[in-house]
């Protein structure tokens, strides 16, 4: 046995083995859908011959281990070995970092009915898709370099990175914009999927020649065609001091007359340094390694380069003045450079050139465009010397730099545009022409004048605030001031002169000044129709073209408590099982406000004017709870107003009905009213038959439904007896064969069907008697029914005509008296509407019943009556609370042959016997009887029991009182009332 279980085991392993070597490979895209499918697995493996064919059907399928990503990424079907993605596939969140994405899971095969098992290891690729593209940390950044970087100099810069890690679609090359830039890009990718970027500079950089550069570095992955990501790098070039100050001219020459004053300016040098800051700030002086003779003679302004005759000059012929000037830049290491000027002195006799500037636009003052050209001229130039020879040879200069001079001819010359024009930014501009004649000595002279640039209408209007935000509340009046905006126009005249316009859909809630920007409403708001409102303004000037400016205008509109709670319904349905402790809740309010804030803050309570009595609390938020233990065969249901109000100021309210049922709980026994014997002892003939009812269990139960249907039972053994448990009717099961004067005795049980049922038990003796005996006591029952008919029919005619006579004497005595308040009985519930309570069966207008009606009568003048707001719709919440006579009845009465009252509503002795009816009954006294075949009662408002509306129907009216004169003081069409001239007021006469 041993070595057959060696040999056992051996093949078991051998079989293990050769399965695990049964591996799968599937290649998915990554993907987003779930439910993508993979592959099948017995499809993929040769399962079908390791199980056999009977074994196949029978395999589940299953992962196995407690890998939480793959078990996230993956299911099987048991059965099928359908394999599908569970969610969304990302390569890049499950393979971060690797260019090949693997996932390896393991599938347990194993059946269900055999030992055979299987593991698959399977291999799942997950391809890349190119879905993403490179990705710059900062959409843009700016670099400073300096302008004596080296050919060659790398700047290391934050690169792009690409979570796509494939080599497909991976980040691959950069590339700079535009091309002719002296940069070039550089890069090394990483292992996380970004790069190490360096911007290389290929040629000399030269600040003074272009200050900074904008390029677009693109990252670009391998896709087809690629995704890309572009970051925006502004280069900005510093600068060294590498330019020396350039003067103007490398040599000046100047001609003074040997009478010139001391302190006098004999000409300006001067000098540009193309550098920026102290490195292109420019001093004068004289070259000190010249003759003292220059240094005493001549001087220089060192800020402004003129040059000035320090002492007197003779003249001397062919005499001349070389200055060495220097030009320094106020570096830390300053540049320097030097020029020279000529000076002649000139003996007095020579005439000086006369300037004549003749302004193009007629005026003292010469006026271009803007938009002017290059070339456009302003003003001509022509110089008058009437010297002869040198003397009278005359060049001329001048120091601007937007214009310039254009020789036309001898002496002649054109001051035109040299450069673009901007009004706003330089209005104005002043420029000197000089002209010198080659006399010996030689005259320099001098002409200024102004030249104002004409405006062109090429700045918009601009707001002074891209967005205007103000507030507001809602129910504001037409035309108030919403806000002012202001706007302005760096142009002139007409081209500055702005309108302000709204927007089509502005225009239809606001209205603009078009000269002042005042805004206003143009209707009334309400915040919960809008509460935010967003639109556009416009500032046109009045050029040609006209030019827009554009702002925003937001309004935020405030709340006011316009608006009072809603409750969802307007009846609240709500059930209660009676004997529940006080204080549980049943049901809960839900009202809405469509204010915001305190105004939307809502809070229940009862109205004012609730009975104190009502065992129902109507919390703050809504709940209603009990206040004390309830009966529901005191009082099966309840009917009342609550009331909804904000926290607004002032608050604003609403009322809602909610009407609560009173569930039954078995909590009564049935009460047994008969038979009715003396010692519960009765007797039967002899001779009686089998089948025959010897008596009935009459009993009754107050509760409800089940718990009021009974059972009857009789419990010892009982031969000749039997009892129906429906109707209690008791039967002879056989006939009686024993001797007179035998007894037996009967153990009744009454039992209800509820789920605890409640019992009642009565014990019945039956005495077998002779035939004869038996006939004399029928006979003496009859004739006690008969007196008892005989007195209850006098009983009622003498109350009949007490009633009567009581009626009349209450009608006289009310002539003399003022009138009653006919609602002092009623219940205030809320401000406008009064309830009373049900009428009972005794004034519904029915053929069956006539014998005894109810009548109530209103006799307060239409003001009083227009006061009593009867609902309108037939479908009111508390009429589902009526209960009619014939249902009470049922519900009240179980057995056949029930001497109870209970269900025929109430008598008239209980009618006045209301709580809340006495006050009324005394006042309605004098009206008793005064409708022909109505009320032997008065029907009086009292505190809500079943409150039911009173319902009217003008049809019945006009069958019970035919064509009495009629005037209506409700919209109920279902009363059934007259108008009575005596009474001057509607008297009701029954109620359908």
């Amino acid at each position: 046995m041993a070595a057959i279980y060696v040999f056992q085991c051996f093949l078991l392993l051998n079989f293990y083995s050769i399965i695990e070597g049964n591996s799968v490979v599937y290649n998915i895209d990554e993907t987003d859908i779930p439910a993508t499918y993979v592959g099948t697995i017995s499809n993929s493996t040769n399962l079908k011959d390791l199980a056999g064919k009977d074994d196949f059907g029978n395999l589940k399928y299953t992962f196995l281990g407690t890998d939480s990503q793959i078990l996230s990424l993956f299911k099987i079907d048991e059965r099928t070995s359908r394999l599908e993605t569970k969610g969304i596939v990302d390569r890049e969140s499950v393979c971060e970092f690797t260019k090949i994405c693997s996932l390896s899971l393991d599938i347990a095969v194993q059946s269900t009915r055999t030992s055979f098992f299987l593991k698959i290891p399977v291999t799942i690729y997950v391809n890349d898709l190119n879905d993403n593209a490179p990705v710059f940390d900062k959409p843009n950044i700016t670099l400073s370099l300096s302008e004596a970087s080296l050919v060659g100099t790398k700047v290391t810069i934050d690169g792009a990175r690409d979570r796509d890690t494939s080599d497909a679609y991976s980040l691959q090359t950069y590339e700079v914009y535009p091309a002719n830039t002296p940069f070039s890009i550089e890069f090394e990718k990483k292992l996380d999927g970004t790069s190490i970027v360096r911007l290389k500079v290929e040629k000399a950089l030269d600040r003074e020649t272009q200050r900074s550069y904008q390029l677009e570095i693109v990252a670009k992955d391998g896709g087809s065609p690629p995704q890309s990501g572009t970051l925006f790098a502004n280069i900005i070039i510093t600068d060294v001091n590498d330019n020396p100050p350039n003067f103007e001219k490398t040599q000046y020459n100047i001609t003074v007359k040997e009478d010139i004053n001391i302190s006098s300016v004999i000409g300006t040098i001067k000098a540009v340094d193309l550098d920026e800051g102290d490195n292109g700030k420019v001093t004068y002086r004289l070259s000190s390694h010249q003759s003292d003779t220059i240094l005493n003679l001549f001087s220089i302004d060192h800020l402004t380069g003129e040059l000035r005759v320090s002492k007197k000059l003779s003249y001397a012929p062919g005499k001349k003045y070389q200055i060495i000037i220097e030009a320094s830049d106020t570096a830390d290491q300053p540049l320097t450079s030097q020029t020279r000027v000529i000076v002649v002195v000139e003996d007095v006799g020579n005439s000086a050139p006369v300037i004549v500037v003749n302004l193009l636009s007629g005026s003292n003052v010469a006026h271009i465009t803007e938009y002017a050209n290059k070339g456009t001229a302003v003003a001509h130039i022509a110089v008058n010397d009437d010297d002869t020879g040198d003397n009278g040879n005359v060049y001329c200069t001048m120091t601007s730099d937007y214009f310039e001079l254009m020789l036309l001819g001898n002496k002649e010359y054109n001051v035109v545009v040299k450069q673009k024009l901007d009004r706003e930014t330089i209005p104005n501009h002043q420029v000197t022409i000089s002209c010198q004649d080659n006399g010996k000595p030689p005259f320099n002279v001098s002409s200024e004048f102004n030249i104002e640039i004409d405006d062109e209408n090429d700045s918009p209007p601009k707001f002074s605030s891209i967005q205007y935000t103000e507030t507001i509340f809602e129910g504001n009046k037409k035309g108030d001031v919403i806000v002012q905006v202001f706007a302005i126009d760096n142009d002139q005249g007409k081209n500055a002169e702005i309108y302000y316009f709204l927007d089509n859909e502005g225009s239809l809630i606001f209205s603009v000044d078009s000269v002042t920007g005042v805004v206003r409403a143009a209707i009334e708001l309400d915040r919960e129709q809008t509460p935010t409102i967003t639109t556009k303004i416009f500032a046109i000037d009045q050029g040609t073209p006209s030019l827009t400016g554009t702002a925003d205008i937001v309004v935020k509109i405030l709340d006011l408590n316009d608006n009072s709670p809603k409750f969802k319904k307007e009846v609240f349905q709500m059930e209660v099982f009676e004997n529940k402790e006080s204080g549980i809740e049943i049901g809960q309010l839900f009202a809405q406000d469509l204010d915001g804030g305190d105004n939307a803050e809502i809070v229940f309570n009862l109205p004012t004017g609730t009975p104190i009595d009502l065992p129902f609390l109507v919390l703050p938020h809504g709940q209603i709870t009990t206040n004390k233990v309830l009966d529901r065969e005191t009082q099966p249901s309840y009917g009342f107003y609550v009331i909804a109000y904000d926290l607004g100021y002032p608050p604003r309210t609403s009322t809602a009905s909610v009407v609560v049922t009173v569930k039954d709980m078995n909590d009564h026994r049935p009460e047994i009213k008969g038979p009715n014997y003396a010692n519960n002892t009765f007797s039967i003939s002899q001779s009686s038959k089998a089948g025959r009812i010897i008596t009935t269990v009459v009993a009754y139960d107050k509760d409800k439904d089940k718990n009021s249907d009974l059972v009857f039972s009789i419990l010892n053994t009982a031969t000749y007896f039997s009892i129906d448990p429906k109707s209690g009717a008791i039967f002879l099961e056989k006939d009686i064969d024993v001797k007179p004067g035998t007894s037996f005795s009967l153990e009744i049980e009454v039992s209800d069907e509820g789920v605890y049922p409640q019992k009642s038990f009565l014990t019945l003796t039956v005495v077998v008697g002779t035939g004869e005996q038996t006939a004399a006591s029928n006979t003496t029952n009859m004739v006690i029914v008969i007196v008892l008919v005989s007195l209850t029919i006098v009983a009622s005619t003498i109350i009949i005509a007490v009633i009567i006579f009581l009626r009349r004497v209450d009608r006289n005595a009310k002539a003399s008296k003022t009138k009653p308040d006919y609602y002092s009985g009623g219940t205030v519930i809320d401000p406008s509407v009064t309830v009373f309570s049900l009428p009972d069966d005794s004034i519904l207008c029915s053929d069956k019943k006539k014998k005894k009606e109810v009548s109530f009568s209103i006799d307060d003048d239409q003001d009083h009556i227009g006061s009593l707001q009867l609902p309108t719709k037939t479908d009111h919440p508390f009429d589902k609370m009526f209960v009619d006579k014939d249902k009470r009845q049922g519900d009240d009465s179980h057995s056949i042959g029930s001497t109870s009252d209970s269900g025929r509503g109430n008598s008239d002795d209980e009618t006045s016997r209301s709580p809340h009816s006495t006050g009324n009954r005394t006042q309605h006294k004098a009206r008793q009887g005064k409708h022909s075949g109505n009320s032997d009662t008065v029907f009086s408002p009292r505190k809500i029991s079943h409150s039911q509306p009173l319902l009217y129907s003008p049809s019945k009216m006009n069958e019970q009182h035919g064509s009495r004169p009629l005037k209506f003081h409700t919209d109920n069409p279902r009363n059934i009332f007259h108008f009575d001239q005596q009474e001057n007021g509607p008297v009701i006469d029954c109620v359908v």
